[in-house]
């Protein structure tokens, strides 16, 4: 068992490059694969440019708490259509008589120039509320990275494992067909002899061809783990024609406290990405009921004006201070129809969903790791069962190495009980796996 281990394995995947994946040096071990798995996935590089939104979203909620600068400008051409074209008063003052010519004349050139300064002062909570939900979102990003991560890693881990197993079964077929071969031989000999019939011989030869397609078999389905591994960890496969080399087993379990900490993937993520959704929702209550506050605004705004009867550039080269003015403004809707109270309801109900969520999802992953915990357990007291069997055969065989000496029995069944040792060691290969996987899946849990 040493010797099978130790020959297929220590560094998962040390196959000729070419034959592997084209274009990049394999992954040598679980962790490798794992790493390159979160490196190279499409998901995962969305996942960060939500993250990247979402970072920048609380930027922008994080604004409303500053001022704002706004500058407004217009430029006019005034043509009056009034046909008022001007009236004159006349009166006596101090005995003396005075006309006054009273004209529609307004400058048709006209230009103005003005810049705001304005700071909110109330907004029922409004602008707290968006930005905590922002925060909250920010966090549920980053769960659900964290989240997608452990579900790629989990896709490279179950691609790794399902590789390496049709490694196994390619390697136990192959060894069919050794000893299938040895059996035909030496039923055409006896059968030269006189000591088999031709129907005994035949069925050896069916058995040998059986074994062939097995292995042919065996063949494809490598390859076909293959293509899945290469598309689980997003890199180029080989040609579909090329030969395959056996990648090497690696039944290490991957160091996954240093791998959580370098992709920032520990904890429960599920249960902080329901928390956090549950409390952006409670947020979103809050901006809900500010739509029934006033809001007040601080302002300052100075304008500047120039005007011409002759061009722009007259009325650009005669601006002036038109007004300044401080003040505080204030906007109350009174009645929307009743926008705001379906709006409320609406956000009460959403935030309801979350709670229970967040309730549910406490439960589903202790769930998930009882039911792993159990395959765990079973699968290593699958193992144990299978390494007694191991050690049966080996005994079976060292009796028989002595009967062959003996010649009590013949070198075809020695041969038969070394393919027996050979295929329980291969077994316990293919369970130690499923064991190493089986750790993952509860580690990814």
């Amino acid at each position: 068992m040493n010797k099978l281990l130790g020959g297929l394995g220590a560094a998962f995947l040390s196959t000729a490059t070419g034959a592997a994946m084209a274009g990049s040096a394999p992954p040598a071990s679980f962790e490798q694969a794992l790493q390159q798995a979160v490196a190279n996935r499409t998901e995962l590089a969305i996942e960060r440019e939500k993250i990247r939104a979402a970072d920048g979203r609380v930027g922008e909620m994080a604004a409303n708490f500053k001022p704002t600068v706004a500058l407004t400008s217009t430029v006019e051409h005034v043509h009056r259509y009034d046909p008022f074209s001007g009236v004159t008063a006349s009166t006596n003052i101090g005995g003396q008589p005075v006309s006054v010519d009273v004209a529609a004349n307004p400058p048709r050139y006209q230009g103005r120039l003005g810049v705001e300064v304005a700071y909110n002062l109330y907004k029922g909570g409004a602008d707290r509320a968006r930005l905590e939900e922002a925060r909250q979102l920010a966090r549920a990003a980053q769960a659900q990275y964290a989240l997608e991560t452990k579900k790629v890693m989990a896709d490279a881990a179950a691609a790794c494992a399902a590789w390496m197993k049709a490694a196994l079964v390619q390697r136990q077929r192959a060894r069919a067909v050794e000893m299938a071969t040895l059996e035909a031989a030496q039923l055409q000999q006896r059968l030269a002899a006189g000591n088999a019939s031709a129907l005994d011989a035949k069925e050896a030869d069916i058995r040998l061809k059986s074994g062939q397609i097995d292995l042919k078999a065996a063949a494809r389905a490598l390859r076909e783990a293959q293509r899945k591994y290469c598309s689980a960890l997003n890199t180029e496969c080989a040609a579909p024609d090329a030969e395959l080399a056996a990648p090497e087993l690696n039944l290490r379990m991957p160091d996954m406290t240093a791998l959580y900490s370098r992709f920032g993937v520990g904890g429960n993520p599920d249960a902080v990405k329901a928390e956090a959704s549950t409390q952006a929702a409670r947020q979103r209550i809050a901006l809900a009921r500010a739509s029934y506050a006033p809001v007040v605004d601080l302002y300052y705004s100075l304008s500047n004006h120039g005007y011409s009867n002759e061009g722009f550039g007259d009325a650009r080269s005669g601006f002036k201070r038109e007004q300044s003015a401080v003040g505080v403004r204030l906007t109350w809707t009174l009645f929307d129809g009743f926008r705001s109270a379906s709006y409320l309801q609406q956000e009460v109900a959403a935030t309801e969903q979350m709670r229970l969520r967040q309730t549910m999802v406490g439960g589903e992953t202790a769930s998930r790791q009882v039911a792993a915990q159990e395959e765990l357990a079973g699968l290593e007291e699958q193992l144990t069962l299978e390494k007694m069997q191991l050690e049966l055969a080996q005994s079976k065989q060292a009796i028989g190495a002595q009967r062959l000496r003996l010649k009590l029995i013949s070198d075809l069944d020695q041969a038969r009980l070394a393919f027996a040792v050979d295929a329980q060691e291969n077994r316990i290969a293919s369970l130690t796996l499923d064991v190493t996987a089986s750790k993952l899946k509860l580690a990814l849990q």
